[in-house]
């Protein structure tokens, strides 16, 4: 009766008190004319408490809307029934119900009448298979349907694919300027969709195979070139910044970062942030701007993403927080604390995309808390580092594979078990690129040369004091574009490095430098690092006093961090 009163243009404001009433009569309601009304009015329903960000309740009218369908609607009632069914997969992935989700796939891939009407389910399969950490799978079924949408990519990648199509978006972009960039807005469906599952793709793709991530970034460039800007073009230009980065040009990344910045200001577009953030701030101005002003924008992203239930962007974020925080130097504890949370929330919406990364740093910050049965080992609570890298799964996943090994070297380097260290780095030397020009791969030259350096003063072999002289050459690079970030770490480096030849004069004066500079630019566990160095080295030099001096200093520091597990090791092992 309210229905059949209302007119039209109340029918919003009273919707969900009809459809609820409505759905508790459902059982009685028989008559096929009626049953389609009602569906429809669901679906209207379905469609407003999505628009409003409440997921469960929106899911909730759509299946009470497909409830009002018999088992023939796909062929009578075909549009309302694609819609319903649609909007079904749209709502259960944003809830994390992939098993009811795979259920409703199954039905519009079998009944839907084209492939246009099945493009949204297969995109959405697409996105859960991420979300469940099946990337390669998601990667290999977003190329098959790209290519039926006709855009093609090489199956069997070498660099020189990577170079070309670098150089033709270099030349493309010649002469352009913001206006001409996104004076044209695209309005082709198919287009907007390429670009969308190129986004998602590119997100894989950095932990699944990132030799796709050159081809993804420039191809988002190139139609956005031809055809003109939308919301994905933006992390387009996010993601070819990186790529920019992994070809040696940080200028040319910084440029393009501050682009990206430009056109959000300019299309008013900052819900974009969560989904650039945690490229821009996370990776590209890591090499040219302090790490501790890209914390907040990335946190800020985070916040957001939790907000509107942006599942697989949240994850990310976190984990750009998570590790930037703990490579500025945060209190360790306050850390774990976020990572908790973090860890809750992507529970409740099962998006575990990246989050086997972020446990791996959650599990080095207990074992520097001294929360660990062994401290030099990567094993605990979190994370096993034996059973993990056995696995044939996350051996695929290269960046989960990088980060294992880059902080199993870090705890078996600071705890004094220089054989894992030592074997490790042997496995892994050279791989930094699979960062992909995260902070992470500056890390790992760090730890590299100091292993490499005190493995080089314990056996006398040549290949140790090549590896060592590999990362200080490279970490001079990073020095040169960020030495806010990185200044410290280098003389650290070339310290051990003096130290190695004998140079005693000149170790002291590098051991000085990377203490003040540690200090100086605001990272407390360098410095803390700094000091334990500088005393083993002023201890074997028979400057006791010295030593002992600087051990207190690294104590004091390593405490300041939060890292009660290291200073204790510390206390235990000294030689005083």
């Amino acid at each position: 009766q309210m229905l059949r009163t209302c007119k039209d243009e109340d029918l919003d404001n009273i919707l969900f008190v009809i459809v609820d009433q409505v759905n508790r009569g459902k059982m009685h309601i028989t008559e096929v004319s009626q049953r389609i009304e009602f569906a429809e009015l669901n679906f209207l329903a379905g469609e407003k408490a999505k628009a409003s960000g409440v997921f469960s309740s929106a899911a909730f009218y759509v299946e009470q809307g497909i409830g009002f369908l018999d088992k023939n609607s796909w062929n009578d009632y075909y549009q309302l029934w694609l819609r319903l069914y649609t909007s079904c997969i749209e709502l259960e992935f944003c809830n994390g119900n992939f098993e009811k989700l795979a259920e409703v796939l199954n039905c519009i891939i079998t009944h839907a009448k084209c492939f246009d009407d099945k493009l949204r389910a297969y995109c959405i399969l697409i996105f859960s298979l991420g979300c469940q950490k099946q990337m390669v799978k998601a990667i290999e079924m977003g190329l098959d349907v790209l290519e039926r949408l006709g855009e093609q990519f090489p199956t069997d990648l070498d660099v020189k694919d990577a170079a070309t199509e670098v150089l033709k978006t270099r030349r493309m972009l010649e002469g352009q300027t913001m206006g001409t960039l996104i004076g044209k807005v695209i309005k082709d469906k198919r287009v907007l969709t390429i670009m969308g599952l190129l986004e998602s793709l590119a997100l894989y793709s950095y932990f699944g195979k990132p030799e796709y991530i050159p081809l993804f970034a420039c191809r988002m460039i190139q139609l956005s070139l031809r055809h003109g800007w939308c919301s994905f073009t933006t992390f387009g230009y996010a993601l070819y910044s990186v790529v920019l980065i992994a070809h040696d040009d940080i200028k040319g990344a910084e440029r393009y970062g501050k682009l990206v910045l430009d056109i959000m200001e300019d299309k008013k577009a900052w819900y974009q942030h969560c989904r650039v953030n945690a490229v821009i701030y996370g990776i590209v101005f890591t090499h040219c701007r302090p790490l501790h002003l890209c914390l907040e924008p990335v946190a800020k992203a985070y916040r957001d993403c939790a907000k509107i239930g942006d599942s697989e962007w949240l994850v990310a974020n976190a984990s750009a927080f998570a590790s930037l925080s703990f490579q500025c130097g945060k209190e360790l504890s306050s850390i774990d604390i976020f990572l908790n949370d973090a860890e809750k929330k992507v529970k409740r919406w099962n998006a575990t995309t990246i989050f086997p990364n972020l446990r791996v740093l959650r599990q080095a910050i207990l074992n520097l808390m001294g929360k660990a049965n062994h401290l030099t080992l990567l094993e605990g609570e979190s994370i096993s580092f034996k059973k993990e890298i056995s696995n044939e799964m996350v051996r695929k996943n290269v960046q989960l594979t990088g980060r294992l090994q880059l902080y199993q070297v870090r705890l078996a380097y600071m705890f004094g078990d220089l054989d894992l260290a030592e074997h490790i780095v042997q496995e892994s030397h050279g791989t930094e690129g699979i960062f992909f020009g995260k902070y992470e791969a500056c890390e790992h030259l760090f730890y590299h040369g100091l292993v490499s350096f005190a493995c080089a003063r314990k056996t006398n072999e040549d290949k140790w004091t090549t590896f060592a002289q590999d990362s200080v050459g490279k970490m001079r690079r990073w020095a040169e574009n960020a030495p806010f970030n990185c200044e410290q770490k280098l003389h650290l480096l070339e310290a051990e490095q003096c130290f190695c030849a004998g140079r005693r004069k000149e170790a002291e004066e590098k051991y000085a430098s990377a203490i003040l500079l540690s200090g100086t630019n605001g990272f407390v566990q360098d410095q803390a690092l700094c000091y334990e160095r500088a005393a083993l080295f002023y201890l074997e030099n028979g400057d006791i006093e010295e030593a002992s001096t600087l051990y207190g200093k690294a104590h004091n520091a390593y405490l300041e961090w939060g890292a009660r597990g290291k200073a204790d090791h510390l206390c235990k092992h000294s030689p005083f």
